[in-house]
C-alpha cells in the first residue's frame, strides 16, 4: 500500500504551476508600468504595485514550504526501504562472496610468494654482479697505480735530464753574455772616447758662437733699457694729467651733487612752507565756520602750530 501511494504521488513541482502563469501577467504588467517616482500620487502607485508584487513572493513561499514537507517526509520514507533492501540483498551476496574472496586472497598470496622469490634471486644475481665489477674495479686500481708510479720515475728521471740540459744551456749562456758584454764595453769606451773628442770640438764651438752672441744680446739690452725707459716716463706723464682731469671732473661733479642737493633742499622747505600755509587756511576757515573772526582765528592758527596747546595738533 505504502509503494502505491509512492506511486500515485502527484509531482510536487506541479505546485507552482499556476504561479507561473501569473508571474507572465505580473511580468507583461510590470514592463508596461511607468511611475513618475519624484510626483507623491507616483510615488504611492509604484510602492503599491511593489507590495502587491511581494504578496504573490509570500505565496510562492508558503507553497514551497508546505510541499518542501511533503518531500522530506517521501525521502525519508524511500531511504528507508531502500536500506532494508540493501542490506537483504548484502547478506545474499556474502553468501557467495566469502568463498570467492577466500580463493582470491589465495592466489594473490601465491601470486606476491612467487613475486618475492623472482626479486629474491634477481637481487641477488645483481648484489654478484656487483662483487664481480668491485673485484675488477680493484684490480684495475693497483694496474693504474702501479702504471702511475712507474710514470712519476720516468718523469723524475726525465725532469733530472732537462735540469741538467738547463744547467749546461745556463752556463754557456752565462759565457756567451760575459763574452758580449766585454765586446760592448769595448765598444762603448772607443764611443765614449770618440764622442768626448767631437764633444769638445763642438763646445769650443759654442763658446765662440756665445761670446759673439753676448754681445749681440748686450747692446741690444741697453737699447731695450732705454726704449722701457721712454716709454715709462711717457706714461708716468699721461697718467699724472689722466689723474689731474680725473680729480677735476670728480670736483666739478661734487660741486654739481652738492647744488642739486641744495636746490631740492630749497625745494622741500618751499614744498612743506607752502604746505603748512596750506593746511593753516583750513584751520583757519574751521574757526571762521564756527563764528570766530579771521583775525582771531589766525592768531589761534599760529599759537597752536608753535604748540601753545598742547592738547591741541595741527598734522601736517
Amino acid at each position: 500500500m505504502a509503494e502505491q501511494e509512492l506511486v500515485d504521488r502527484p509531482n510536487p513541482i506541479a505546485v507552482f504551476d499556476k504561479f507561473e502563469a501569473e508571474l507572465k501577467v505580473y511580468a507583461a504588467e510590470n514592463a508596461k508600468l511607468v511611475f513618475a517616482y519624484d510626483d507623491p500620487k507616483g510615488n504611492k502607485d509604484a510602492r503599491s504595485h511593489i507590495y502587491k508584487l511581494r504578496q504573490v513572493k509570500t505565496k510562492i513561499t508558503d507553497k514551497h514550504k508546505a510541499a518542501k514537507s511533503e518531500a522530506l517526509a517521501v525521502c525519508k520514507k524511500l531511504d528507508g526501504k531502500k536500506n532494508i533492501y540493501l542490506a537483504a540483498l548484502e547478506e545474499m551476496i556474502d553468501v557467495h562472496a566469502k568463498p570467492v574472496q577466500a580463493i582470491r586472497d589465495e592466489e594473490r598470496r601465491v601470486e606476491q610468494a612467487k613475486i618475492d622469490a623472482e626479486r629474491a634471486a634477481k637481487e641477488k644475481a645483481e648484489q654478484e654482479r656487483l662483487n664481480r665489477i668491485a673485484e675488477q674495479e680493484e684490480e684495475l686500481a693497483r694496474k693504474q697505480a702501479e702504471l702511475e708510479a712507474k710514470e712519476a720515475q720516468i718523469a723524475q728521471e726525465e725532469k733530472e735530464r732537462q735540469a741538467k740540459i738547463k744547467a749546461e744551456e745556463d752556463r754557456l749562456a752565462s759565457e756567451r753574455e760575459k763574452f758580449e758584454a766585454e765586446k760592448r764595453a769595448e765598444a762603448a769606451a772607443k764611443a765614449r772616447e770618440k764622442a768626448a773628442i767631437e764633444q769638445a770640438k763642438i763646445d769650443k764651438q759654442e763658446a765662440l758662437a756665445k761670446a759673439e752672441q753676448d754681445k749681440i744680446d748686450a747692446v741690444e739690452a741697453e737699447k731695450e733699457r732705454a726704449r722701457l725707459a721712454a716709454e715709462a716716463k711717457e706714461k708716468a706723464r699721461l697718467e699724472a694729467e689722466a689723474k689731474a682731469e680725473r680729480e677735476r671732473l670728480a670736483k666739478a661733479e661734487a660741486e654739481r651733487v652738492e647744488k642739486e642737493k641744495q636746490a631740492a633742499a630749497e625745494a622741500e622747505k618751499a614744498a612743506d612752507e607752502n604746505h603748512r600755509i596750506k593746511k593753516n587756511k583750513e584751520v583757519c576757515c574751521i574757526f571762521t565756520e564756527w563764528g570766530m573772526d579771521n583775525k582771531q582765528s589766525i592768531k589761534l592758527t599760529t599759537e597752536i602750530e608753535k604748540g601753545l596747546y598742547p592738547a591741541l595738533m595741527i598734522i601736517y
